[in-house]
């Protein structure tokens, strides 16, 4: 189970059910916050992919199906897990691809650097898409 007790930045505020529930802890908010900070207007759906994103070489994944994020912890209680608030896969995807902050595959050696790329249907950090 990750720490509960990380403090959740009013810029990514959006991910406090989600740190409530176990399933990201102090590090994946501390990276959405800092990237929101960079890029004020990003969507509340981006700031949750970034925070996901970097929680998933904890769960053993350097990229992850933004339809399978919500069955990824099988430590969380599986009712926890289905009471958070995930946004519906289109409107992820549509939020992902419409954000000049999110780099695509082919971008994602360009500067500035991006923390986070979007494929059409995964996410990765950037450092683990060019591993």
């Amino acid at each position: 189970m990750r720490a509960t007790e990380a403090a959740v930045p009013p810029e990514v505020a959006g991910l406090a059910p989600f740190v409530a529930a176990g399933f990201l802890g102090p590090n994946e908010v501390q990276l959405a916050a800092v990237v929101a900070r960079l890029h004020p207007n990003l969507a509340a759906e981006v700031l949750l992919a970034l925070a996901i994103a970097a929680r998933g070489p904890d769960l053993g994944h350097v990229c992850l199906e933004l339809a399978d994020v919500g069955r990824l912890d099988a430590e969380l209680d599986p009712d926890i897990r289905a009471g958070l608030p995930w946004p519906g896969t289109a409107d992820w995807e549509a939020a992902l691809a419409a954000r000049d902050a999110v780099a695509r595959p082919g971008d994602a050696r360009a500067q500035p650097l991006r923390p986070l790329v979007f494929d059409g249907r995964r996410i990765y950090l950037q450092r683990y898409l060019c591993y």
